[in-house]
């Protein structure tokens, strides 16, 4: 059970879960760590104002009489006022739903998780699924006229984005863009660890790439970048961030030239870590505060690594800035706050909170995206643009493409493609029946158009979010690891 504590109540003994900020932005790299000596209650009072700690793992006594944190979270949305406070308790509500609903048996799959529904169920695990899911299955969407958010710039030139092509139709290509970019992105490491001076020409041809994917449809290189979140190389973070922040920055409505610039944000803002020696990047513990300084010069050193290759656009340059700067001026390296961050600044913040949140890394273990997306609702309150938050969960889903799931009755899907209407009730591929057996043959399923099951209370829904690689499932070509 964890307990919110502020920071001032801090004492020897508890158990500390979480951090009322991402891990990232303090020394305390390690998910959850027991308060030893005062020197640790003092670093955590310079980081953070309030912390959870874990009843179940802190020494006795050391913990307030305060009411534990709901597992349910539906205590981090308080602010009544907040659009985003209100779209997470719309999803805070549903999920409550789905917790007092009565466990439904599977009315296509069968105990031993054997598929019976020969209409809806595919003969392939690998890409020829995409022909036959979305061949029949695509529909055309009626786009409005683009809205002008009041943190758009004014000269922003706003387009809407519509759908050109399927995600059957795009995949292969979005995979292409993908790949490039893994590769232009390793060249340019590989020149950096040499000494020698950076090229971007291939890099912001990769990206290029990225945002003609994403404009002709978004869901194909999202299902691409969240399948291959497990490669564990510096650059593929900065590629997974340069696909979200061109996903929401193509929900904007922002021009190509906008989303170009995005994507090179994504992709460069982190390349300054390639000077920090691996047993800083891969440290399992608490950083020492020489290490931290060290972390934080990276924004420093990225910035100078361009300067020394190329003149980019100076949006370019202040998204890179800026990424680590927080709105209530607690981040780093200018500690600005509030509308002295720009637009790409405050993009890049969230983006990269979230890829970093949902990847695999060596001191702490990822987050089903709807975790993740929960922490930046929470932390929009004090660290991120609040409106721009709800954008990015409005952009890519509260069960993003690529996402695994387990459903009501307890089978395991994956997310293929979102319904723009209801994101709640996306489409979903089932991988595992109930009792978590592989299926010989997966499922296709519309959760928007599912209707009760005989004896059912409810319609099939998404129970919970599953992190990457549970039970053994490999998104990347739908066959089990």
């Amino acid at each position: 059970m964890l307990i919110k504590v502020n920071t001032s109540d801090l004492k020897i003994g508890m158990f500390i879960s979480e951090l009322d900020r991402p891990w990232l932005d303090t020394p305390f790299l390690i998910q959850g760590f027991l308060i030893e000596d005062i020197a640790d209650i003092a670093r955590l009072r310079l980081y953070c104002q309030y912390v959870y700690a874990d009843t179940r793992r802190s020494a006795a006594g050391v913990l307030p009489r305060t009411p534990p944190r709901k597992t349910d979270g539906a205590n981090k949305i308080d602010d009544p006022l907040s659009n985003t406070g209100r779209f997470m308790r719309m999803v805070h509500s549903d999920e409550n739903a789905m917790a007092s609903a009565p466990k439904q048996g599977s009315h296509r799959i069968d105990q031993s998780g054997t598929g019976q529904d020969n209409e809806r169920s595919f003969s392939s695990l690998g890409r020829q699924l995409f022909g036959r899911l979305f061949g029949r299955h695509s529909r055309t969407v009626l786009l409005p006229a683009p809205t002008r958010h009041e943190f758009i710039p004014a000269t922003a030139h706003l387009v809407a984005h519509p759908e050109t092509s399927t995600v059957e139709e795009e995949f292969s290509n979005a995979l292409e863009a993908f790949d490039g970019a893994k590769y232009a992105m390793g060249r340019m490491a590989a020149d950096l660890l040499a000494g020698k001076v950076i090229e971007l020409d291939a890099v912001q041809k990769s990206i290029d790439g990225i945002v003609d994917s994403m404009l002709r449809n978004p869901d194909a290189l999202m299902w691409v970048a969240m399948t291959k979140q497990q490669d564990a190389a510096l650059y593929g973070h900065g590629i997974r961030v340069a696909v979200y922040l061109v996903a929401l920055g193509r929900h904007l409505a922002l021009d190509r030239d906008h989303l170009a610039r995005l994507g090179m944000v994504g992709a460069l803002l982190d390349i300054g870590k390639t000077t920090l020696p691996l047993s800083v990047l891969t440290k399992p513990g608490q950083l020492t505060d020489e290490e931290f300084e060290l972390v934080k010069n990276h924004v420093n050193k990225s910035l100078e690594f361009i300067e020394s290759a190329a003149k980019l656009h100076p949006d370019i340059m202040k998204g890179i800035a800026q990424h680590h700067e927080r709105e209530d001026g607690s981040g780093y390296p200018k500690g600005l706050k509030g509308d002295e961050i720009g637009l790409f600044g405050r993009m890049a913040a969230i983006v990269d909170s979230f890829v970093a949140l949902t990847n695999e890394r060596t001191y702490a273990r990822p987050l089903p995206p709807y975790d993740a997306l929960r922490k930046l609702t929470e932390w929009s309150r004090t660290l991120f643009h609040g409106p721009l938050t709800e954008q990015l969960i409005q952009a890519i889903g509260v069960f993003p493409v690529g996402s695994i799931v387990e459903l009501s009755t307890n089978e395991v899907a994956v997310v293929i493609r979102q319904n723009r209407a209801q994101r709640l009730k996306p489409h979903v591929l089932v991988v595992r029946g109930p009792y978590k057996k592989s299926l010989p043959e997966p499922v296709y399923i519309d959760l928007l158009e599912e209707k009760p099951a005989a004896g059912a209370m409810t319609p099939l829904h998404i129970a919970r979010g599953l992190p990457a690689g549970t039970y053994g499932i490999d998104g990347r070509d739908l066959k089990m690891a």
